[in-house]
């Protein structure tokens, strides 16, 4: 459960770019916000997988769109205008309570209204809620990093050196890691060696060519 986060996925018409949304948090029946400019509101590409808009997200590459100049929010509604005219949209919806500024400020002598009351509670209710959904985002993250390190052992674990002498100076090589590798070329048929220039390109995660400047040369390349 997020108290102060979710996602939501809304269509723009087929003859128009602009799409609407109605803030409501399916895990959080009462969530609110204390001012609009408290809500952060990222979009995906248009009919861009929820999946991969979360990865964006995660990795803080999603675009932000912003109040007044990206969006509008009206009676709990938030409008975007100039996207794509019927695609599916991702939204990413996010509060963020000011740290800094307190919505009450109570003088002396002044009167002691409900609202005042509610909203100094909202504050705190809020900042909690936050401070929650974002301890449980960092728990995620510490938990993959197991998963993270064994990839990184696996690769360790997959790496090889081959030689290359052929008379040529573009040389492709296949390998089954299954991602780009790091690639260090050394003179001669044995390692430990002088390193070597030579231009890396990545054709795909199977093949990676090797070109030398100038004459043909023996080398030792080590793919990690």
């Amino acid at each position: 459960m997020a108290y102060s986060r979710y996602y939501a996925s809304e269509d723009t018409p087929i003859n128009s770019g602009v799409l609407t949304h109605t803030v409501a948090n399916p895990d959080n029946n009462n969530f609110g916000y204390l001012s609009p400019y408290d809500l952060e509101v990222y979009a995906s590409k248009g009919d861009q997988s929820l999946s991969s808009f979360q990865a964006d997200v995660d990795s803080a590459y999603a675009d932000q769109y912003i109040l007044g100049n990206d969006f509008t929010l009206v009676n709990n509604v938030i409008t975007i205008n100039n996207l794509a005219a019927n695609k599916r949209y991702r939204l990413f919806i996010k509060r963020a309570t000011s740290k800094l500024v307190h919505p009450v400020d109570f003088q002396a002598g002044s009167p002691l209204t409900e609202a005042d009351l509610d909203n100094s509670n909202k504050y705190s209710l809020f900042r909690e809620q936050e401070i929650e959904d974002d301890l449980a985002d960092a728990r995620v993250d510490i938990l993959a990093i197991p998963d993270q390190l064994s990839d990184d052992v696996s690769r360790l674990r997959t790496s090889f050196t081959t030689t290359i002498s052929g008379g040529n100076s573009v040389y492709d090589i296949t390998h089954n890691l299954g991602y780009h590798p790091v690639v260090q070329v050394y003179e001669g048929d044995s390692l430990p060696s002088n390193q070597l220039d030579c231009v890396v390109t990545h054709v795909s995660t199977a093949v990676t060519r090797l070109t030398f400047a100038g004459s043909a040369v023996t080398a030792t390349a080590e793919f990690r």
